[in-house]
């Protein structure tokens, strides 16, 4: 439940922002997530296919947001 409310709180607020500000955040995490999961190594040093997979579904979207939303070159 309080996730819920969470993810409702967080909706509010960012629809509040500016479209621009959004986007920035947007990016921000997109990118962590994308640097997390493209590094991320086990104790073996291994990589894992769930890891590199969401990490670079967040890349795509992280770039897709830059070049689009925020450069608007495409």
């Amino acid at each position: 439940m309080w996730v819920g409310v969470g993810c409702y709180f967080e909706l509010v607020i960012l629809s509040k922002l500016n479209p621009c500000m959004t986007d920035y955040i947007f990016i921000l995490l997109t990118g962590i997530i994308a640097w997390h999961g493209l590094t991320y190594r086990d104790e073996e040093g291994e990589s894992e296919i769930g890891h590199l997979l969401f990490g670079a579904i967040a890349l795509l979207f992280f770039f897709r947001v830059l070049l689009v939303d925020i450069l608007e070159l495409v």
